[in-house]
């Protein structure tokens, strides 16, 4: 017994038990998780989801990494836009889907809240990346006839007398 009243006035020297309220620990309001995003109209039409997804994919039936990003893509639409499912579910029923038909490919929650993202923005009209798009053309410039190795050269060579 004289243990534990040494141990309570350690205690007491150690912690000001003022710092926790008359009461001590109290029960508090359950805290409530981030607001959801309202998923747009589009996603709730399937001929609409088909056209967004051929826009960003134009060539799934050729490319089979494009088909694979537009099917990840439809899946994620269906499951964690329309279905509301959380991501470890999505990802679980994703898995389950893969291990039987595709077994060298395994989807992460890290990735499906990439991909929301990136379906989020491209439907926003921004690149998937989050970069602004660019006002160049794509592709390797071309070169200038005022500049580049003949123009330099030429001048170069002026005779002056």
């Amino acid at each position: 017994m004289q243990n534990l009243h040494t141990f309570k006035i350690q205690m007491g020297q150690m912690f000001d038990w003022k710092e926790f309220g008359p009461g001590g620990f109290q029960i508090r309001q359950v805290r409530q998780g981030r607001p959801q995003k309202k998923t747009p109209e589009w996603m709730m039409n399937d001929k609409e989801v088909q056209e967004f997804l051929t826009r960003v994919f134009p060539l799934h039936r050729k490319n089979w990494k494009q088909h694979r990003n537009a099917a990840l893509w439809a899946a994620v639409i269906v499951l964690h836009f329309r279905a509301k499912m959380n991501n470890a579910a999505v990802v679980e029923e994703l898995n389950t889907w893969l291990t039987k038909n595709v077994q060298h490919y395994k989807v992460t929650p890290h990735r499906i809240t990439q991909i929301a993202y990136e379906i989020r923005k491209v439907a926003a009209g921004l690149r998937s990346d989050g970069k602004p798009r660019s006002a160049r053309k794509a592709g390797r410039p071309k070169k200038s006839s005022k500049t580049g190795p003949t123009a330099q050269s030429a001048s170069n060579h002026t005779v002056t007398t």
